[in-house]
């Protein structure tokens, strides 16, 4: 029984070795992809951020800092309450682009 419990267990293995390939290959083949689409989404993010006015950057820092703000403050989930926080990131982040250019 034990030869017979073995074999089984030795067969599991290796087809869930074999998925586990399969999965990473999978993966291995998709991150250029992802990579491409990452930084294509966050060249229109810093575009559609830059040509803003000025006070519009500003209303949308002030409401997601506060949002973000509201959110820890409340006990949203810690995902929530980051994502929040995203839009005044990217204003930052375009500001520091933009002296950094200067």
């Amino acid at each position: 029984m034990t030869a017979t419990k073995t074999k089984t267990d030795s067969s599991f293995c290796s087809g869930t070795r074999a998925r586990i390939r399969a999965t990473a290959r999978d993966v291995a083949a998709r991150v250029p992809d992802a990579a491409e689409t990452v930084k294509t989404s966050a060249v229109d993010a810093y575009r559609l951020v830059d040509t803003m006015p000025r006070s519009q950057r500003r209303q949308l820092t002030a409401i997601s800092l506060a949002l973000g703000a509201f959110l820890f403050l409340f006990g949203a989930p810690r995902i929530l309450s980051l994502l929040a926080f995203i839009p005044a990131l990217a204003v930052a982040g375009t500001k520091v682009a933009q002296h950094r250019a200067a």
